[in-house]
């Protein structure tokens, strides 16, 4: 579903707005941006093990593939990239990703009011942060795992506005 922005701020009159003021063309390996979300334990505990649904709305300066990561537990030792595509260019879009459940397997997941899980949408990825879409994995040595070889560079442009809301985490 689209919508343009009229239609679409009477319905959400919040969200962010990423406004680029300096540049960056060149992404080196280990270079990363990214929206970031922590959630406390206590606040995702139904989650574990099971499959959830994250569905946002976004509006983004570049059509295509685009990545959200899901990072478990405060050593980060379980991430899960998932691919989504921007289809137009400035629009308001709805998106909607389930993951599979197994976050917790060998994780340090917190049920408290520690970092229980985090939702990042990565905004530039270095080679350092990638990995396959699809999967939870250990990201070793990197410590993070962002996005995929299909991350695009939202921040090349000074005209670039990336947007997001409606952001919702559910099971099921």
């Amino acid at each position: 579903q689209n919508v343009n922005d009229l239609q679409f701020y009477n319905r959400f009159p919040n969200h962010m707005e990423i406004n680029v003021t300096t540049a960056d063309i060149i992404v080196g390996s280990t270079d990363y941006s990214y929206i970031y979300q922590p959630i406390e334990g206590q606040n995702c505990a139904d989650l574990r093990g099971k499959t959830f649904t994250l569905s946002f709305w976004v509006n983004s300066p570049k059509t295509g593939t685009h990545c959200v990561a899901f990072l478990s537990g405060s050593s980060t030792d379980r991430c899960y990239v998932a691919e989504y595509t921007v289809d137009l260019d400035n629009w308001w879009e709805h998106k909607s990703i389930t993951v599979p459940g197994g976050w917790v397997t060998g994780s340090t997941f917190s049920i408290g009011n520690g970092y229980g899980m985090a939702v990042a949408f990565p905004l530039i990825c270095g080679s350092t942060y990638r990995t396959t879409a699809g999967s939870w994995q250990n990201p070793g040595a990197s410590g993070i795992f962002l996005g995929t070889s299909n991350v695009p560079n939202l921040l090349d442009n000074l005209a670039a506005k990336f947007r997001i809301t409606g952001v919702q985490l559910e099971p099921g």
